[in-house]
């Protein structure tokens, strides 16, 4: 069975490149074929935008009488723009994908959640970059064994 993380990824990603409306959203990597989606690690140099890029920079267990029974997983979802206006449709499809999606993946059952979300600047030279982060909150249950 694949680890807790590598479950989350793998939905994650498999929810948002699965998605054709997304799709319409985000440009294509730079082989030109796939989409703009970059799973656990920012968007390269060499990016077309708008790009989304995720990633779980933390999860925590809850335990009860010596099992584990759900991990907690913190899911932050980047939409680039190279632009002043940041990416709010990728944004709000990605919404619509995940808060409140249940799925099962890789054995695990999960549960998402929106938590919160703020837009960023960043400036490279004469060209402004905006993005938004969107926080998501993913519980999944761990199979008893």
């Amino acid at each position: 069975m694949a680890s807790e993380h590598q479950a989350i990824e793998r939905w994650v990603y498999s929810t948002l490149s699965g998605d054709a409306t997304l799709l319409s959203l985000v440009a294509n990597m730079p082989n030109g074929t796939d989409p703009a989606i970059y799973a656990g690690r920012l968007a390269p140099s060499q990016t077309e935008y708008p790009a989304v890029a995720f990633d779980i920079p933390q999860m925590d267990d809850i335990n009860a009488q010596g099992h584990r029974h759900q991990c907690h997983a913190m899911l932050m979802v980047y939409s680039f723009s190279n632009g002043e206006i940041p990416p709010y449709g990728v944004a709000n499809r990605i919404e619509q994908l995940l808060h409140q999606a249940k799925a099962v993946s890789e054995g695990y059952t999960l549960v998402c959640e929106r938590v919160g979300e703020n837009v960023r600047t960043n400036v490279d030279g004469s060209r402004i970059f905006r993005h938004l982060v969107t926080e998501y909150r993913v519980m999944l249950a761990v199979p008893q064994s």
